[in-house]
């Protein structure tokens, strides 16, 4: 893929994810350089494996147009395995979302219909969210918006949730009074996401700030 410049991959071990898998990138597909890795927390599946994304630690070098993974097997040649890997090249981000979703040069040019606060069908869901969110410009709110579960006994906030849209900063406030949201239970800029299937799961039993009655979600471009 030419201009590769961010990629994401689900993995799936019965041990340890972090010592048995390594990536590397090259601009010729012969000279390869070896490249830093972030890893959000395991989740366990109902088999017992560990699953988990891996991204890039670091913006990658420019020009790069092929990606490798390496797995390292040990005693059993079945773990670790991947089970999906997405590439993004010089094309994405929000305004280039914004651009496949209002091909007419009328709505992209009017910040009313495709800015990023605009919700130009009314259904609750300005465009930053859904492009946060991966939804089309035409999809209903049914089922796509930020959710509290009761699982377990334990409170969960969820949220759909890509790690891959670094250009948008997402914070989960608290507040007791719908006054002063003076609580972050979560922030993409510094905090690690536990994703299930696309969504971000925050147990709210677990957050220092468990006593606030209020949430909302923040998006903002950075």
């Amino acid at each position: 893929m030419p201009d590769v410049n961010r990629f994401h991959a689900k993995v799936y071990s019965y041990g340890d994810i972090a010592s048995n898998l390594s990536a590397e990138v090259s601009a010729d597909g012969v000279n390869w350089q070896p490249l830093a890795l972030r890893l959000d927390p395991s989740v366990a599946t109902a088999d017992g494996w560990q699953r988990s994304w891996v991204a890039p630690l670091n913006p990658l070098p420019v020009s790069m147009n092929y990606v490798r993974l390496l797995l390292q097997h040990h005693a059993c040649a079945w773990t670790p395995q991947l089970g999906e890997v997405v590439l993004f090249g010089a094309e994405t981000g929000f305004n280039f979302w914004k651009a496949q979703q209002f091909p007419d040069s009328v709505d992209l040019s009017d910040p009313l219909v495709s800015g990023a606060s605009a919700d130009p069908l009314k259904t609750g869901m300005p465009n930053l969210y859904r492009y946060f969110a991966g939804l089309p410009s035409e999809a209903s709110a049914g089922g796509n918006l930020p959710a509290l579960e009761h699982v377990a006994g334990q409170r969960y906030y969820t949220l759909p949730f890509d790690p891959m849209k670094q250009d948008v900063r997402a914070r989960v406030k608290g507040s007791l009074d719908l006054q002063n949201w003076d609580y972050t239970l979560f922030d993409s800029s510094s905090d690690a996401a536990v994703l299930e299937d696309g969504w971000l799961w925050l147990n709210l039993d677990q957050m220092p700030a468990s006593g606030a009655k209020f949430l909302r979600l923040e998006l903002s471009l950075d």
